[in-house]
């Protein structure tokens, strides 16, 4: 399974159990992962410009998500963010969007939906 190979991916998220799944998840699939713990570790991260994609949580230590993405777009960050909450699509959706988020996933994840998301938002690949 390389429906990702190749590429970088930095997973915001503080919960240890959800880092371990996400790396064995995206890993699995061909994903190169690399982890912050808060907000802003992840922003800091995310504008050094390494990486493809971020998937970013919403509810987080130090500064949540929505701060975090405000910081990535003070910033003029252009690679897609997407947003992962335990909240309803229904009642968050318009919300990511309006902040900045390129995409939503609902946890717990599923793959097939994370996977979809992640490749229509990664731009042509070869």
């Amino acid at each position: 399974m390389s429906a990702l190979k190749d590429l970088k991916i930095l997973v915001v998220d503080d919960c240890p159990e959800n880092q371990f799944r996400f790396y064995h998840l995206l890993v699995k699939r061909g994903a190169q992962v690399a982890f912050a713990s808060d907000g802003l570790e992840g922003a800091d991260l995310a504008l050094s410009g390494a990486y493809d994609i971020v998937l970013m949580d919403i509810e987080m230590p130090v500064m949540d998500g929505f701060e975090a993405m405000g910081k990535l777009k003070d910033s003029s960050y252009n690679r897609p963010v997407i947003a992962l909450t335990a909240h309803s699509k229904a009642v968050t959706g318009e919300k990511m969007y309006s902040s900045g988020f390129a995409g939503h996933v609902t946890k717990p994840i599923e793959i097939s939906e994370l996977v979809e998301t992640i490749l229509s938002l990664a731009g042509p690949r070869s």
